[in-house]
């Protein structure tokens, strides 16, 4: 066994050293690298003329909207002259204000997104005027639990279906490209790992029927990432599990400590190489969007004097 293991520490320092290669050329190639250049000024203007919502969706975690997404939507219907959005003064007398929300231009072409939050938030007064206030909406900690759990389901569905609208838009579907490399590094990275996990099996001091349930649990858990190789969740979860495996298993001699090294660079490896990358008409809004972000975070954003822009 420890003549195995001296053997196997020497190949899997070699397969570290070939793993952070393979990554690092990835990276240094990685169509995600290639930007043009553009002073601020420009980014400036380019972030302030792209619509709102556009911004949350690209700038959010894996393009997955949260339920405040919504203030964005009736951010971007402001921005484009649809509706009014003002305080007045509370009708229910809780608070002393609220923000009232007014649709004011029906000739402009909307779709079916901004449709839906028309049906869904406006209601057509005595005047003729869709509006709503904030107060109508927002969760009322004095009603009964049983009334504001409707309400909160009610919430939920209204979400449900708006995303599934907005997610329909052409725009909101193609804003990145997947790296076609990438699927084949994270299947060969699996593959290698899953190898020296079998290859400990075959040679560590394990009970057969350990050694049963570990090449069925190792040849279950590398299908389900070669599967799913460019998901990086399930990567993230295959290499943990072989990990908290190699750990409770196999002996801790100096091979054994290498092997989880191993593991964990691979793991490392699998999330620094991106995906996918953005299109030619996205890679600059998400520049902008980084540019802004920064010179807001310095305090060196110039808002200037136009009050929208202000607001």
């Amino acid at each position: 066994l420890t003549e195995r293991f001296s053997t196997l520490k020497i190949i899997l320092m070699m397969l570290v050293v070939f793993i952070i290669f393979i990554t690092s050329y990835n990276i240094y190639i990685h169509p995600i690298r290639k930007r043009d250049d553009y002073d601020e000024a420009t980014l400036i203007q380019l972030f302030e003329n792209t619509d709102l919502f556009f911004i949350e969706y690209i700038d959010s975690l894996f393009l997955q909207l949260n339920d405040k997404a919504v203030i964005s939507a009736l951010f971007s219907l402001k921005t484009r002259g649809i509706i009014r959005i003002e305080k007045v003064s509370s009708n229910k007398g809780k608070t002393e204000s609220t923000m009232r929300f007014t649709w004011i231009d029906y000739s402009k072409e909307i779709d079916e997104a901004d449709q839906y939050l028309q049906d869904w938030l406006f209601t057509e007064g005595s005047d003729g005027v869709k509006r709503f206030a904030l107060e109508e909406i927002i969760d009322d900690e004095t009603e009964a639990a049983k009334k504001r759990k409707k309400k909160g389901k009610e919430f939920e569905s209204h979400i449900k279906e708006w995303k599934k609208l907005v997610l329909k838009r052409d725009s909101y579907q193609h804003v990145r490209h997947p790296y076609q490399l990438y699927k084949w590094i994270s299947m060969l990275f699996v593959l290698i790992s899953s190898s020296v996990f079998y290859y400990f099996i075959t040679i560590d001091l394990l009970t057969p029927t350990e050694q049963l349930g570990l090449k069925i649990t190792i040849g279950l858990s590398t299908l389900i990432a070669i599967i799913f190789s460019r998901n990086k969740f399930v990567l993230f979860f295959y290499y943990v599990l072989i990990v908290i495996l190699s750990i409770l298993y196999f002996s801790m001699y100096s091979a054994g400590v290498w092997v989880v090294v191993f593991y964990i660079i691979t793991l490392i490896a699998s999330l620094s190489i991106p995906a996918y990358y953005w299109t030619d008409e996205v890679a600059p809004i998400k520049h902008a969007i980084n540019k802004a972000s920064e010179l807001m975070r310095e305090q060196k954003y110039p808002v200037g004097t136009d009050t929208t822009i202000i607001e």
